[in-house]
């Protein structure tokens, strides 16, 4: 809705994302459900009939529940989903909800049945291909390329097909089929030309694995001139040319980074890797609070700058907000990655600032 007068329903949702930014989680979950309950005390047919008012509740009702998911609040999830699920567009989609709570919550048989019953009465591509997401979040790999395929047959549109070859990319990434992970990729780019635009997350993925050759076939592609140039220096350092490297990184910190998480992230690595830790804290200062920098990467590079320069309870403030999001993650892990692991020992020599921040990292193997 359009109207910002205190008190109205957009107000409230803007007031329960900032206070859910800034990690006042009772507050937040409390005006997320004040939405929810002053629109379910209106009779459903007065809903059904107003768009804006159905957009709403729904946009309040998910926010709800992942404020209580955060929380582990599961089981007043699940009760908010049944409440409002007769008053949304597709009731199933509050249902389709409730059984990823449950295998969240450690019911992983029942709620993985609960989701295939609704995939198979439903019969739509976008069912199938949530109960694939779950199953390789689970690592039921076989059970959840099937459940790809479902979905395949089941496309109506490019976008659907698309979405489930997006699936099917992560999907194989996890099993180390890289030829197959790339033939889908391929499918989804064809399809959704705006994919193009996340090229760069290919050729990181291949740049680590070290397959080069392949990584800059992809980089080729890539219309970003910040993630391109970044790309390009990290294959250099990964085929041994130190300088090369170092020179194109340093025609990224010239650049301007944008404003897409992916150009801002490769711009932040880009002055860490060069030494000029106050160039990312400068950036950071720009985009306080805190709580509105957007990605785990951006958030784990300026905790890294922050390291270089001595700073290490700054430091931790940044690798702690990185971590908590993660926690509230599906699958939730609890460190950040062993990439960034490596690049924080490789480039803060004071060993007792290093082991002040270790216990926010994975020390022991490769990490996403």
């Amino acid at each position: 809705m359009s109207a910002e007068l205190p008190g109205s329903y957009e107000s409230m949702f803007r007031s329960a994302l900032e206070a859910a930014g800034t990690g006042r989680m009772d507050q937040a979950i409390e005006l997320a459900l004040r939405i929810v309950n002053r629109l379910c005390r209106l009779r459903p047919e007065s809903i059904a009939g107003k768009p804006d008012l159905q957009d709403t509740l729904r946009r309040g009702w998910y926010a709800a529940v992942q404020f209580l998911r955060w929380e582990k609040r599961f089981s007043e999830a699940v009760d908010l989903c049944n409440q409002v699920a007769d008053r949304l567009r597709d009731p199933d989609e509050a249902r389709q909800l409730v059984g990823s709570l449950m295998i969240e919550q450690g019911q992983i048989e029942p709620g993985l049945a609960y989701l295939r019953e609704i995939a198979e009465r439903r019969q739509e591509s976008s069912y199938w291909a949530h109960l694939a997401v779950e199953q390789i979040v689970l690592q039921q790999f076989e059970l959840a390329e099937a459940s790809c395929r479902a979905a395949l047959s089941l496309a109506q549109d490019n976008d659907q097909t698309a979405s489930v070859n997006l699936t099917l990319f992560e999907l194989y990434q996890q099993t180390g089929q890289v030829d197959q992970a790339l033939s889908a990729w391929n499918m989804a780019a064809v399809l959704n030309t705006e994919l193009n635009d996340l090229v760069s997350q290919v050729c990181d993925w291949l740049i680590h694995r070290g397959d080069l050759e392949k990584a800059k076939i992809y980089l080729a592609r890539d219309k970003n001139p910040v993630t391109q140039m970044f790309y390009q220096g990290l294959i250099d350092w990964h085929s041994n040319l130190p300088q090369p490297a170092r020179d194109k990184w340093r025609r990224v910190t010239q650049m301007k980074a944008g404003t897409s998480g992916t150009a801002i992230e490769a711009w932040l690595e880009a002055a860490v890797r060069l030494r000029e830790p106050a160039k990312v804290t400068e950036w950071a200062q720009q985009a306080q609070p805190l709580a509105y920098v957007q990605g785990i990467g951006e958030l784990a590079l300026v905790g890294i700058a922050h390291a270089m320069q001595g700073d290490t309870a700054q430091a931790q403030e940044w690798f702690r907000e990185a971590t908590t999001r993660l926690q509230r993650r599906w699958p939730p892990r609890s460190t950040l990655s062993a990439r960034h692991w490596a690049l924080l020992t490789d480039l803060v020599k004071d060993q007792e600032a290093v082991q002040s921040v270790a216990s926010y990292f994975d020390r022991g193997s490769d990490g996403a």
